[in-house]
């Protein structure tokens, strides 16, 4: 759902960096409490919204992990 809604307008910038995107799964992983998942979503959407296209495929079956050919060994 957040995919498909960031996926109506062009990539915000700034563009995506590896970093920018493993500190916000870190942020997201370090959410909790009352109101975490509208944060966590937030964060998502955020995330998203910057990415191309092929960005937020891969962005999306990592976070699924439904990554193949051993990317996810090791974790």
């Amino acid at each position: 759902m957040l995919l498909e809604q960031a996926r109506r307008q062009p990539p915000q910038p700034p563009p995506l960096t590896i970093l920018d995107v493993f500190g916000i799964l870190e942020q997201i992983a370090g959410t909790t409490g009352k109101g975490s998942r509208t944060r966590k979503e937030a964060l998502l959407r955020g995330l998203f919204a910057r990415a191309t296209a092929i960005e937020a495929k891969y962005m999306t079956k990592v976070i699924f992990q439904e990554m193949r050919h051993g990317v996810n060994e090791g974790f």
